[in-house]
């Protein structure tokens, strides 16, 4: 009895979690077309429905950078979307999720490398960037659609985009 009550949760998790797409295109469809139905494997698929520009860039990162070089891209708030390219390209990022890794750092390190990290997004001084650049060993800058909206979170949890003049030192 024991086991079989046990195995309910086998049976409806996986029914759960098979309907789980189909709920969330009902809620709010994908802006970058059909999210794929059914079971699958490949871990991105939904990338292509919800975060088109992010899955070609993820894609090409994977295609055609070697080794093991420093991003560095935005890390805000926990089990969002922050911290999407080193999650799926394996690359080393400056910060991934400062709650996750505040649980194995010591906070005051991870807290001082958020502010380093929003700190480069924002500053409009060509010069500060490099210098960032150079401390943490970047190679690359990842300024996808996430970092220009929401790069940090303002006193009442609404997001803080990139302004035009920060953009500026990309160029």
């Amino acid at each position: 009895l024991l086991l079989g009550g046990s195995l309910i949760f086998d049976v409806k998790g996986t029914q759960a979690r098979v309907a789980d797409p189909v709920v969330c295109v009902a809620v709010q469809p994908p802006p970058g077309g059909v999210q794929p139905q059914g079971l699958s494997l490949d871990g991105m698929a939904y990338m292509r429905g919800w975060y088109p520009e992010d899955y070609a860039a993820i894609t090409w990162i994977n295609a055609h950078i070697a080794g093991a070089p420093t991003i560095v891209e935005a890390s805000n708030a926990p089990y969002q979307w922050y911290s999407r390219v080193s999650i799926y390209t394996g690359l080393p990022d400056v910060l991934g999720w400062g709650s996750h890794e505040s649980q194995q750092r010591y906070p005051d390190q991870v807290s001082a490398r958020q502010f380093a990290v929003q700190s480069f997004y924002l500053t409009t001084d060509p010069s500060a960037a490099r210098q960032f650049l150079a401390e943490y060993d970047v190679r690359y800058i990842y300024l996808g659609q996430l970092e220009r909206s929401c790069i940090a979170s303002g006193p009442n949890g609404s997001c803080i985009g990139i302004p035009q003049e920060s953009l500026a030192k990309f160029s």
